[in-house]
């Protein structure tokens, strides 16, 4: 009698039991989802496009984006934002240093300038690059490969100030269950958490950082993990500037004409990679708590170095940290793990 059969007799003969048995044993295969399904995507059956609704509509609307800076612009751009992502690194448990932006991240600088020589590229290796992207998107890619998508990412919407883009509203919210496990990376261990934490719910994105940081910083770094105790939903994009507007306005008529939903998205992209701890974001953060939503997207890396990392404001939803030093082995097994994102920007 075949393995498979042996176990249809024990369900008959066992009933729920014999179902509890195979399901805890090695050989069962579990899984959330089904193959081509993508975390927070959200399709028309008859179409199969992205259904969006009326806020959806009204946001996008209201997004304009921005102007293509001139080449110095744009570096500036870029040095600013790369010193918002490596701060996203900094250890939680210790208060951001407060030595000059140069000492922290002399490699990152250096980072920063190669991308800003690739701004003069010809339309030529612009249109290979693209294509690249076109062609490899989620297939196994090299790190020199994804290394080349990332900066031309970054110069499309870093370079601007510009996050938003088409698939940012086609994003729909999604749910990570009880007991999912997150991975952030990071220059200290940790143990606590801070208001808003960076962090990656899946090893794919997790192995896009490692790989991308490990060309940035000097000195070691940590596999930080840990794990949801309770559901934690993440709203789309126009939830997420719905509560950002209630904060803005703060129950106050006048305020009302003020804020427009143009200047809320300028405020969004504002606080966009940041520390999230103004009054505005807590404000934020508290509206999105009360419709039941624990974190929210990373923007500003969503499309650029990862598919769709977080931030976690709902602390209270997570358990404790646990951590493990970064190996050159671990660092190996990211770079060739990597998958090219199926949402690039660019």
């Amino acid at each position: 009698m075949s393995s498979s059969e042996d176990e249809i007799a024990r369900i008959l003969q066992h009933g729920a039991s014999a179902i509890d048995d195979i399901l805890r044993s090695e050989r069962f295969l579990t899984h959330y989802g089904v193959k081509g399904m993508k975390w927070g995507v959200r399709k028309d059956e008859e179409t199969g496009k992205y259904r969006m609704t009326s806020a959806d509509k009204k946001w996008k609307k209201a997004h304009k984006p921005k102007k293509e800076p001139n080449a110095k612009q744009i570096k500036k751009n870029l040095e600013a934002n790369e010193k918002k992502s490596q701060a996203k690194l900094e250890g939680s448990d210790e208060k951001p240093t407060k030595k000059s932006f140069v000492a922290r991240h002399k490699k990152a600088l250096i980072f920063t300038g190669a991308i800003a020589g690739l701004i003069a590229a010809n339309a030529t290796a612009e249109a290979k690059t693209v294509k690249s992207i076109k062609e490899l998107r989620g297939k196994s890619i090299s790190p020199e490969t994804f290394h080349k998508h990332v900066m031309h990412s970054k110069i499309k919407t870093w370079g601007s100030n510009d996050y938003i883009k088409d698939s940012s509203w086609e994003r729909d919210e999604f749910t990570l269950p009880a007991g999912h496990e997150f991975h952030r990376l990071s220059q200290k261990a940790e143990t606590e958490f801070r208001d808003a934490t960076y962090s990656t719910h899946s090893l794919e994105d997790y192995h896009r950082y490692v790989s991308q940081f490990r060309q940035e910083l000097l000195g070691p770094l940590h596999h930080v993990t840990f794990q949801a105790e309770q559901d934690i939903r993440v709203p789309k994009l126009s939830t997420t500037l719905e509560a950002l507007k209630e904060s803005l306005i703060g129950g106050k008529k006048e305020f009302e004409a003020w804020y427009t939903d143009e200047r809320v998205l300028a405020k969004y992209q504002e606080l966009s990679g940041g520390s999230w701890s103004d009054g505005h974001a807590m404000g934020m953060f508290d509206a999105l708590r009360k419709k039941g939503y624990g974190a929210i997207v990373d923007e500003m890396d969503a499309g650029v170095i990862g598919e769709t990392p977080l931030v976690i404001f709902a602390r209270e939803l997570v358990g404790k940290k646990s951590n493990e030093p970064l190996t050159k082995d671990d660092i190996n097994f990211a770079e060739a793990s990597l998958i090219e994102l199926e949402n690039r920007k660019y």
